[in-house]
């Protein structure tokens, strides 16, 4: 997978809500703006990171 594939796929699960990114962010311990910056400049292991922040998320939600 290309980097410009994992940032579209991120993307897709982010859908530009500034609160769950804002989560997202707290849960790798980083802020907002760092996500951002990562979608910008996107590599393998910030992809997992994401990917794992993001399903934690909403395994929290169920």
């Amino acid at each position: 997978m290309t980097p410009q594939e994992m940032k579209r796929e991120i993307e897709s699960e982010l859908h530009y809500n500034h609160i769950f990114i804002t989560h997202v962010a707290k849960k790798i311990g980083r802020s907002r703006f760092t996500v951002y910056n990562w979608l910008k400049d996107m590599t393998p292991q910030r992809y997992d990171a994401l990917k794992r922040a993001i399903a934690d998320i909403l395994d929290e939600r169920k």
